[in-house]
């Protein structure tokens, strides 16, 4: 699996590129991004009632669709030909990722498979908050910490112009600079039976 370290240099780019690593937190993304949309399951926003009732169960809910948004991500990569994809895990906790240990992560063990959650004990001892991922396997591991609401992630496409922001209940916001790509993303969110809420 080629997950590593983002280098200073790399760093740097995406943060020219985009503006800011923690895109989650601009208040203002269409400053930065002509195109923004939610990734979501439903192609509406809910209502609280619905909130209530189809978001009630991880497993009903989370588990059930991951894999649809594992297969987006699949395409998207697969477009790229699979050229890199910057990660960079946001605050978990009240605390940075760099800055985590092994035991924050220990109520979330059920929730990951034996490999998975020790590759996550692994990348916790990288002390750093950006990755580089170059491979499908790589990339679908960071999707699951945020399907699953274990970490949620920024995944930085710079061949795309396109951030996919991980959130919680699959709701995940999508910037681009891109038109092209908004489409494409669009599309491939169809094709797996996703949408991109405007």
């Amino acid at each position: 699996m080629d997950i590593e370290k983002a280098t200073d240099v790399e760093i740097l780019t995406i943060n020219n590129k985009f503006g800011r690593l923690d895109v989650e937190d601009d208040e203002f993304p269409g400053n930065t991004f002509n195109h923004i949309g939610i990734l979501d399951v439903f192609s509406y926003c809910l209502s609280e009632h619905e909130a209530v009732e189809f978001l009630s169960s991880f497993k009903d809910h989370n588990l059930k669709y991951e894999d649809k948004f594992k297969s987006f991500f699949k395409e998207i990569f697969l477009w790229i030909q699979e050229k890199a994809v910057y990660i960079h895990v946001g605050t978990s906790f009240n605390k940075e990722f760099k800055n985590m240990k092994p035991s924050d992560f220990k109520d979330f063990r059920n929730r990951l498979s034996k490999e998975e959650y020790n590759l996550l004990l692994q990348l916790v001892e990288y002390k750093t908050n950006t990755f580089k991922v170059d491979s499908i396997e790589g990339l679908l591991f960071f999707v699951t910490l945020s399907t699953r609401e274990i970490s949620f992630s920024n995944f930085f496409i710079p061949e795309l112009e396109t951030v996919v922001i991980g959130n919680y209940e699959l709701s995940f916001p999508i910037y681009s600079k891109q038109q092209n790509a908004f489409n494409q993303c669009e599309k491939y969110a169809k094709d797996v039976g996703l949408f991109i809420r405007r």
